[in-house]
């Protein structure tokens, strides 16, 4: 199960394509290269995932306001101890989720 991406499960994909195969007549096909070429194409459209927009936004605003913090504390010197943990934190959260979402759209392409 992915962070950013969803999809549905190989076994829930292939088992009724694979049924629908083992139904049809091989004497009715008349390109068995071509409807096994249209069937892979289907059973990697439907596991290759959808981005899920929400969680990315959700992300994107966690890191807005660590930002935010960030820059508040800033301007305090008394917050300087603060401060760099909120920079420290807004550098791991984007490493983490550009990493995250890279490797996961990596994975399904």
């Amino acid at each position: 199960m992915g962070l950013f991406y969803r999809s549905l499960p190989l076994r829930d994909v292939l088992a009724p394509t694979i049924a629908r195969a083992l139904a049809t007549d091989p004497k009715t096909v008349a390109d068995p290269s071509q409807l096994a070429a249209q069937q892979a194409g289907q059973v990697a459209q439907s596991v290759g995932g959808v981005l899920v927009w929400p969680r990315l936004v959700a992300a994107v605003g966690f890191l807005v306001l660590v930002f935010a913090g960030a820059v508040y504390t800033g301007h305090d010197a008394k917050l300087q101890d603060l401060y760099g943990a909120l920079v420290h934190l807004l550098q791991l959260g984007a490493g983490g989720v550009i990493g995250a979402l890279a490797g996961e759209a990596a994975s399904r392409g």
